[in-house]
């Protein structure tokens, strides 16, 4: 999980991830509103009866497995990119 951490957050990825978002209204809201995941603001249920191949299915599947929710998570501090 670490190392797929590096992969992802090193070098250009990030800088280019937001650059993409920034060039979209959705994007741009999106990195304006910083909506926070947890069971208040996301159906999980409804998630979890989505199609196998979506992302709602595979988080909520995921959340199963390893035996947690969004509200286990510690908050995310974000930082400029």
């Amino acid at each position: 999980m670490i190392a797929t951490l590096a992969e992802v957050t090193a070098g250009p990825v990030l800088p280019r991830l937001r650059d993409t978002m920034l060039a979209h209204p959705e994007g741009r809201q999106i990195l304006k509103d910083r909506p926070r995941i947890n069971t208040s603001t996301v159906d999980l249920e409804k998630l979890a009866q989505y199609p196998e191949g979506t992302l709602g299915k595979a988080y909520t599947s995921w959340l199963t497995r390893c035996d947690v929710s969004p509200d286990t998570r510690l908050q995310v501090r974000f930082h400029d990119l």
